[in-house]
């Protein structure tokens, strides 16, 4: 395996388990056939996401979910001993759990991540604003994310 493969997504518990070197582009697909899609999702379809966890992946779905790392359950990680440990919020391996986002993998390595997902809308409306001053654009930010019906919000 090049651990690149979702491994199952669970619809009734809301997570999804896949190896950490697949891409968003395997990770999302996967999980709309179930119905899903992941919290958070970055624009590039080619960033791992592993990477996305050991770095900071942060999206227009940010807003209401924190980064990606926020939507991680558990971790396997290959220790430099080569030891393969799993690491969740609570237990032996949280320390590591908490570590591990952002680490750029100095901790170890990822192999597989167990990931919160939610279920999938069938559509996406699309509402463009544009502001003229940056101040404005702020605030529109701040009212849009202020809404209940708004799940992305995004500014270019």
């Amino acid at each position: 395996s090049r651990f690149v493969h979702v491994l199952e997504v669970n619809e009734a518990e809301l997570w999804c388990d896949i190896e950490a070197s697949a891409t968003f582009e395997t990770f999302v697909s996967a999980a709309l056939f179930h119905g899903m899609v992941p919290l958070v999702v970055p624009e590039l379809r080619t960033i791992t996401v592993g990477g996305a966890i050991v770095g900071i992946g942060i999206e227009s779905s940010s807003f209401r979910h924190g980064f990606f790392h926020e939507g991680l359950l558990e971790a396997d990680v290959l220790l430099a001993s080569g030891e393969v440990v799993t690491a969740r919020p609570e237990g032996e391996f949280q320390d590591l759990f908490q570590a591990v986002p952002n680490s750029l993998g100095s901790f170890g390595y990822l192999l597989r991540l167990r990931m919160r997902v939610q279920p999938a809308k069938p559509t996406v409306k699309i509402d463009k604003e544009w502001f003229v001053s940056p101040e404005l654009l702020v605030k529109g930010l701040e009212d849009a994310c202020q809404k209940n019906d708004v799940d992305y919000v995004d500014a270019v």
